[in-house]
């Protein structure tokens, strides 16, 4: 066995064993018995150290103050002599070893289960971290020289090169393949094919990474001239649309760009096919061609504001947000998706029919308060039959409200959500809460998924719809929302992980740092701020101090009447309360006009 690899298992070996000495220690002495091995087969002497700590009998590592303890029984009567005294601890080794030989096949058992749980860790983070590197860490890899000063290595540890068909011409391209990680996003593989004979070029954008749980629905405001250069993730599986154009983009191949390279690639894909479409289709010819105006007009900033959205089943697609985004410029909505949209992922059931058949659920009356209720339903994320749990919970001074968490044994997903009841109030409530340390952050909050959230001295705005509903504390609204932008934001792999990544630019990175500091004061209590509630449908809540009907000095509650974009958005125009037996008016007239006599 060569040098290098004799001492890459022995330090392995050392390694796993006292990883695995608390969990497993029957494995971790084999492991130590078989460096032992190592070290004789190969004539290298033990470490004086390592002989010390490791016993060379069973393997078993003997680390000072952790040895288990031996109790020696007083014998009455005279010492024994010493040829007795040999003779008992030979048997008594002997029935140990019987001991030992009955129960050797679970150790055995017991070794290769820790032996592979811990290979299997050890290969998918030396895969994380071998494959997927960030941008920056690969671009910095490319700016150290080679070994041997050839450029080609350089090229080579970054980017592989597969030959591959060129469709437009028949003869053989090169496919250049880069897995990477987006920061704040996830591992994606970009793609780039060039053609040598015929200058055919092309580049694609995949997801490396598994279906999320849940679709994602991302929606932009553009305002400024700044709005173009927002990084946009779009995979293969995602729609764009540009509202005010009525253009979509079907899903189609991925892309990372920004906004501008977006719309531009659509202009461009449409200007090319105008002269066949005015000769073969001369009806589509104007229409096209006042998109592709209108269109320039945006790129030009001469249109402002105008909305895009991309909407992604798999949840694998991305727009970027700014710190200075307020209510309305950027939102996610995450949802679950249709059993076509799972079909069409190649998600569908795969319990297949050897699941058993769900029970049918009956009505036996009306909910009970404080009744934790459970009902079967199907996993989003691994389409396995799981159970949602359901309870109905009387707020004092409130409402009802019906708490739902849903939990899956095969994957591991789980989720809650707070849907609150009763009837739509004629108005809208907005409430405002003061908060001054940490006996108002321990205020029990309920915000419905229609309710919007703002915090002025915080610079937080969170859009309705944005966390689904919640029902928690004042910290833990603050902590939920903070770790979901953290996330977002500087999460990334490799040495960038704490600054953002390489795509995020120095200003804009102190920006959302001053952000997260005072975010992080207002959740420990060190930082006075206010939290505005707004909710069309006056179904939210925080918990007052005093006993009603006294009024909390510290929370502000208002009433106001919804505007007409939250109706139409909330579907309460298109909603007939009163009247809905009697047929319409203009239904019951006859339509052949009124009978003469």
């Amino acid at each position: 066995m060569a040098s290098s690899q004799l001492t890459a298992s022995l330090d392995f070996l050392t390694d796993a064993a006292h990883l695995l000495r608390g969990a497993a220690p029957e494995t971790s002495a084999h492991l130590m018995r078989h460096r032992a091995d190592l070290l004789s087969h190969a004539n290298v002497p033990q470490h004086e150290l390592q002989r010390q700590h490791v016993c060379s009998a069973c393997g078993h590592i003997m680390i000072h103050g952790q040895a288990p303890e031996q109790a020696v029984r007083r014998r009455k009567g005279p010492r024994l002599p010493a040829a007795e005294a040999t003779t008992a601890v030979t048997k008594n080794t002997d029935a140990s070893k019987k001991t030992a030989n009955a129960s050797s096949k679970q150790r055995a058992k017991n070794r290769r289960a820790g032996l592979q749980a811990l290979l299997s860790q050890q290969q998918q983070q030396q895969q994380q971290s071998s494959f997927f590197e960030a941008i920056g860490t690969k671009v910095e890899s490319l700016a150290e020289p080679a070994a041997n000063g050839d450029v080609a290595d350089d090229e080579q540890r970054a980017v592989e090169e597969v030959e591959s068909l060129c469709m437009n011409c028949g003869e053989n391209g090169v496919t250049r393949l880069l897995l990477t990680a987006i920061p704040y996003f996830r591992e994606v593989v970009i793609m780039s094919f060039s053609c040598e004979h015929c200058n055919t070029q092309n580049n694609e954008i995949q997801a490396a990474g598994t279906v999320q749980p849940k679709g994602t629905h991302y929606e932009l405001r553009l305002t400024s001239l700044d709005d173009f250069g927002r990084q946009v993730v779009k995979s293969d599986s995602a729609t764009v649309k540009f509202i005010e154009l009525d253009l979509e983009i079907p899903a189609g191949r991925g892309q990372l760009t920004n906004v501008e390279g977006l719309l531009t690639s659509v202009v461009d894909d449409l200007e090319l096919g105008q002269e066949a479409r005015k000769e073969q289709m001369p009806e589509h010819f104007p229409k096209v061609a006042e998109i592709i105006t209108r269109a320039r007009a945006m790129l030009a900033g001469d249109a402002f504001p105008f909305r895009f959205y991309v909407d992604d089943p798999a949840g694998n697609s991305f727009i970027a947000p700014d710190l200075k985004d307020g209510v309305g410029k950027w939102e996610k909505r995450e949802f679950a998706r249709t059993p076509e949209q799972n079909a069409a992922l190649g998600l569908s059931d795969s319990a297949g029919a050897n699941a058993p058949a769900a029970p049918e659920l009956t009505a036996d009356g009306e909910i009970a308060p404080n009744e934790v209720y459970s009902f079967p339903a199907t996993c989003p994320g691994c389409m396995h039959p799981c159970t949602t749990h359901m309870k109905m919970v009387d707020i004092p001074h409130f409402k009802q409200v019906v708490l739902m968490s849903t939990v899956c044994d095969d994957c591991g997903y789980r989720s809650n959500d707070v849907k609150t009841g009763g009837e739509i109030p004629e108005r809208g409530e907005k409430i405002t809460l003061r908060v001054d340390g940490p006996v108002d952050l321990a205020r029990d909050i309920l915000k419905s998924e229609t309710c919007g959230m703002e915090c002025p001295e915080l610079k937080l705005q969170v859009n309705p719809g944005t966390l689904g509903g919640r029902f928690t504390t004042v910290e833990g609204l603050l902590t939920q929302v903070r770790n979901d932008l953290h996330g977002q934001i500087f999460e990334a792999n490799g040495p960038s992980a704490s600054s953002g990544g390489d795509s995020l630019a120095a200003s804009e990175r102190g920006q959302w740092q001053a952000f997260f500091d005072g975010l992080d004061a207002a959740i420990r209590g060190d930082r006075a701020f206010t939290i505005v509630l707004a909710d069309p449908f006056a179904s939210s809540f925080v918990q007052p101090l005093v006993d009603p009907p006294a009024p909390d000095p510290k929370i502000t509650r208002e009433a106001y009447d919804r505007t007409a974009e939250e109706e139409e958005e909330l579907g309460l125009k298109d909603m007939k309360t009163e009247g809905y037996e009697a047929p319409d008016k203009e239904e019951a007239q006859p339509r052949g006009g009124s009978d003469v006599a």
